[in-house]
């Protein structure tokens, strides 16, 4: 199965700078036991890093030549594998595509595994799903796993305004 339009961040080892290229067609990975296909409705084009870390440092520690455009999606389920529980064809979603794939956001559609994604509210628009979902997640993973917050806690959030500071309020 093939998907076209991906968008990649390359990087040249004579280059600080990474481009961005277009591709017409890339090849699907399989869908696999825990595999869904969403056909992507909306895609966020921000790039993951806030803490200063440059993106031809953390190409060159990935050991690969490029990354995917647009990680923050939203969409609809086309197809599930066989194992698949929590998503059934037809649900709206949205997601973080992981770091380290091979496919890209900006594409048609993509093949990810169920947990990488959660279902959309349906009062919630692709577009503002797609565009907040990556917050949300580093909001969660911040709240819940580092700093093991359980119901009653009290938090401080400094920097409100922003768009992480939103997610965490």
């Amino acid at each position: 199965m093939k998907t076209n339009h991906s968008v990649f961040l390359e990087y040249d080892s004579s280059s600080v700078t990474p481009n961005y290229v277009m591709s017409k067609e890339e090849t699907l990975p399989e869908l696999g036991k825990y595999g869904i296909l969403v056909e992507v409705k909306a895609c966020g084009l921000s790039v993951p890093l806030g803490d200063g870390t440059s993106l031809a440092s953390l190409i060159r520690k990935m050991g690969c030549n490029r990354l995917p455009a647009g990680q923050d999606i939203a969409g609809i389920v086309r197809a599930v594998g066989s194992d698949v529980t929590s998503l059934h064809v037809g649900d709206q979603v949205t997601g973080v595509i992981p770091i380290d794939s091979e496919q890209s956001g900006c594409a048609d559609k993509v093949v990810l595994q169920e947990f990488d994604v959660v279902i959309k509210p349906n009062s919630v628009s692709f577009v503002d799903a797609a565009g907040c979902v990556g917050e949300c997640v580093r909001s969660y993973l911040a709240l819940y796993y580092l700093g093991r917050l359980i119901s009653g806690d009290t938090v401080l959030v400094l920097n409100g305004a922003t768009a992480l500071g939103s997610s965490v309020i």
